[in-house]
């Protein structure tokens, strides 16, 4: 069970000191989560946005990007989601969802003609990435640096986006 004393102990602080800048538990997973976030932004490729780049770049370049966020810290992605969806308000996980469907929403409104499919294709791409890392964290930790099991994935999301 997480508590605060072991949070200090690990940080190398004292509970007083912990609570100053966190007043909770609650505190300390949205700067943690945060962080994350700050932290998955300043690795999105380029590529990403580059209206130029082939469709199957791109794909590639998101997916190479989504589990290479995950691979940082596989133990922290775990534990991450696992206190989000325990201490955090239902809005503020629905807000940091939403921040991922938009950032991924800018990708895969270039890789489509359609654009009436923009809300559905940005849906089933977003939860695909999230569900093929989430369980590959929790069953398979190794695929997610395995190129075979990137390729996959790439093929899987190239195929469906066309």
């Amino acid at each position: 069970m997480l508590t605060t004393n072991k949070i200090a102990e690990r940080a190398g602080v004292s509970i007083g000191s912990l609570y100053q800048y966190f007043p909770n538990k609650q505190a300390i997973a949205r700067a943690l989560l945060e962080r994350e976030v700050k932290r998955a932004e300043a690795l999105r490729p380029a590529v990403l946005d580059d209206a130029s780049a082939p469709h199957d770049v791109v794909v590639r370049a998101a997916v190479e990007w989504w589990f290479a966020v995950h691979m940082i810290d596989p133990a922290l992605a775990q534990h991450l989601n696992l206190l989000a969806s325990s201490l955090l308000p239902e809005e503020e996980r629905a807000r940091l969802t939403r921040l991922r469907h938009e950032r991924l929403r800018r990708t895969v409104a270039r890789l489509i003609d359609d654009q009436t499919r923009l809300d559905e294709v940005t849906f089933v791409f977003d939860v695909c990435l999230a569900a093929l890392s989430a369980q590959a964290l929790a069953r398979r930790p190794g695929w997610l640096t395995s190129e075979k099991f990137r390729n996959e994935v790439t093929v899987l999301l190239s195929r469906y986006v066309r």
